[in-house]
């Protein structure tokens, strides 16, 4: 908590990755200062440099969104790669849901599934419910399984109200 109790840009200048991860923060939402996601963006990169997993998987968010820079949905991918493989979930979620929705790559439920299971095993709802919708409809090397999809559903109901 040291970090966002005194100057960050202090902190962050003399490398301190979180210092940096929330300058970058700071830009992109406009925290107590006018957004700017280009310099969220360089912020971002230097916290990611030494391994910010949230820095990896904001890069892939803004690439994906075309904030701060051109939309790109590979690089966006594959910076949720870097974040997934440093254990951020949420990245794991994106990856599935580019899978899903065939976003900058072909739509294959099969890979959408891989990547949404770690989440969802996780308490991610959003997760859940869209391996529900995979296995009620199958499809895209899914074959339907109403039982499967029910699980997932109630799972995810069960998540919600907790």
């Amino acid at each position: 908590h040291l970090v966002t109790h005194h100057k960050p840009e202090k902190i962050a200048d003399q490398g301190n990755y979180n210092a940096q991860f929330i300058i970058g923060r700071r830009y992109d939402l406009g925290l107590g200062i006018e957004i700017n996601h280009k310099k969220a963006l360089n912020w971002y990169f230097k916290a990611a440099d030494q391994g910010h997993p949230n820095a990896h998987y904001s890069i892939g968010v803004m690439y994906l969104n075309g904030e701060g820079t051109r939309p790109n949905f590979q690089k966006a991918m594959n910076w949720f790669i870097k974040a997934a493989d440093l254990g951020f979930l949420h990245a794991n979620f994106n990856i599935g849901k580019m899978y899903f929705s065939g976003i900058g790559v072909n739509r294959d439920y099969k890979k959408a599934v891989n990547w949404f299971l770690k989440p969802a095993n996780q308490h991610n709802i959003h997760a859940q419910f869209l391996l529900g919708q995979i296995y009620f409809y199958g499809g895209l090397g899914i074959k339907k399984d109403h039982e499967e999809a029910v699980k997932w559903f109630l799972m995810k109901a069960k998540n919600n109200w907790n």
